[in-house]
């Protein structure tokens, strides 16, 4: 009781609520109100619920240089020595763009 009125206290728990689209914009609930999303609050929402898996995105403007081929000829080594057909890993940028590692 609050001044002689009855005082209803209510949690709330936060919420993975719904996100509304609208004239190409995204819309979430904040609080009391409804705002649009950026970019990147958008891409994190994503990667929250499990839409987005950044290990598999490109690395944009990376280029073949900026791979360790030591390192990547190390793992091909060791695979190719599990395998029969050994030699299917001689051209690394084949194997690469065939695993998606590249484009």
């Amino acid at each position: 009781m609050v001044e002689g009125k009855q005082l209803v206290v209510a949690t709330v728990p936060a919420s993975k609520g719904p996100v509304y689209q609208s004239g190409g914009v995204f819309w979430v609930r904040r609080g009391t109100h409804t705002v649009a999303l950026n970019m990147s609050d958008l891409l994190e929402l994503a990667n929250d619920r499990g839409l987005q898996d950044w290990e598999l995105q490109p690395a944009r403007r990376a280029m073949m240089q900026d791979l360790d081929m030591e390192k990547v000829e190390a793992y091909l080594s060791q695979r190719s020595t599990r395998n029969r057909q050994a030699g299917r890993f001689e051209d690394i940028e084949q194997v690469l763009l065939a695993w998606s590692v590249l484009r």
